[in-house]
């Protein structure tokens, strides 16, 4: 196991770049992506309060979540906009290869949005690689790859009342 963190460390450190943070304000806003783990008890409450708002604000979305396991996704969430990635799209140190996750971290959007709940290395990776201007996550790491965390403290937060904060916050804060 340490090897296999060690070669994650290392992999995510090759990624760091420097790029231009721009805080985008909510009403700004003209593309959202974002990740999320479908075992998150709640998460798809969160994903369907994210996307009606980006569907009433006219905003561009796409999600990927991600299945390591066995167990079944409810088809309900799943649509041209939420693509799921299995098993066989991964690497043995669990880093995702293929198409469709290259096309969701080229693919430039204004915000992206991590509602994972702790650290993943999966989750991270996608992070740190997603091509976008502003980036907002739920927890701090090491190797940080977010301009603005918001966290609920030491209070367990559920995945919708993460969505309402980050809308809250990104409409009430004004830019230049």
């Amino acid at each position: 196991m340490f090897f296999i963190n060690t070669l994650r460390k290392n992999k995510l450190k090759k990624i760091q770049s420097v790029r231009e943070i721009k805080y985008m304000p909510l009403p700004k806003v003209r593309s959202i992506s974002f990740i999320f783990d479908f075992e998150e008890e709640g998460v798809l409450e969160a994903v369907k309060l994210l996307t009606t708002y980006a569907l009433n604000h006219r905003i561009e979305y796409s999600g990927v979540s991600i299945n390591l396991a066995n167990s079944t996704f409810p088809q309900t969430i799943m649509n041209h906009h939420i693509k799921l990635l299995v098993k066989k799209e991964f690497n043995f140190i669990k880093t995702p290869k293929g198409e469709m996750i290259e096309k969701f971290l080229s693919d430039t959007s204004d915000l992206f949005i991590d509602l994972c709940p702790s650290y993943n290395y999966t989750f991270s990776y996608i992070a740190h690689k997603v091509n976008a201007k502003f980036k907002v996550g739920r927890y701090q790491e090491s190797l940080n790859p977010y301009d603005l965390v918001i966290s609920s403290g030491k209070e367990p937060q559920t995945a919708a009342g993460y969505v309402k904060q980050v809308i809250h916050y990104l409409t009430t804060i004004k830019s230049e």
